[in-house]
């Protein structure tokens, strides 16, 4: 990753975390409280048929910055969709779906603002399942995760840059690694393991730095209107 898409990361964190800083008069007892929002997020409520849209201001410049898409039922509104504007150039940098039971199913962020996802979470069930993430930002997966009861038990890494994983790690019911494989010939089979005394993960410093702004992101987008929903 070049040092210009470092910084453009380093300043992305420093914006959400600055924005979940910065109102604290808006918060009572936890829960974020929004003020109405007067302009939509470029999306109008008839992009979608059938669904009921509700509007939130995040950072308090009376301009949408989260709408909320319901699916109207017997029982009440259903939420299906939230979408985030985080920087305020009215594009879409958080897209988080639900299921038709409610429970979140994916999540999509664009975290260096430059209108392309970098990091996509799936769920079943509400439960974290995968990840993948874009650390170089060119719209090509470098990192799979792939979660077992949410818990992390195999991570592959493209080290070749080819669009295919050539390093895999294996993690124990612990959470820790155990072994390691890797592919020598780019047939996308492992060549060779080695197995290891069981020690905990570490994640490179881009991506724990980008798993922690999506991290930071969901936090303050499940806080608007006080709760996930």
């Amino acid at each position: 990753m070049t040092n210009a898409r470092t910084l453009v990361l380093c300043m992305a964190v420093a914006l959400v975390a600055a924005g979940c800083a910065s109102t604290p008069d808006k918060t009572v007892g936890g829960a974020a409280k929004q003020q109405e929002a007067t302009t939509p997020m470029g999306i109008s409520p008839t992009d979608d048929d059938g669904l009921v849209t509700k509007d939130f201001d995040l950072n308090g410049d009376k301009k949408a910055d989260l709408i909320k898409y319901y699916r109207d039922s017997p029982t009440g509104d259903v939420l299906v969709r939230k979408e985030a504007d985080l920087n305020g150039d009215k594009r879409v940098d958080v897209w988080v779906v639900y299921d038709e039971d409610g429970q979140k199913a994916k999540e999509r962020f664009d975290l260096d603002f430059d209108g392309r996802v970098d990091l996509m979470v799936n769920y079943k069930d509400g439960v974290l399942t995968s990840k993948e993430i874009d650390y170089q930002f060119d719209e090509r997966t470098d990192i799979w995760k792939y979660y077992m009861d949410g818990r992390l038990i195999r991570r592959e890494v493209d080290m070749s840059h080819d669009g295919n994983p050539d390093y895999w790690e294996f993690y124990n019911e612990q959470g820790q690694l155990y072994r390691v494989g890797r592919d020598t010939d780019d047939d996308g089979q492992i060549d060779t393991e080695q197995s290891m005394q069981p020690e905990a993960p570490e994640a490179a410093p881009h991506e724990a730095a980008m798993e922690d702004q999506a991290a930071q992101t969901t936090q303050k987008v499940e806080g608007a209107n006080g709760s996930g929903q």
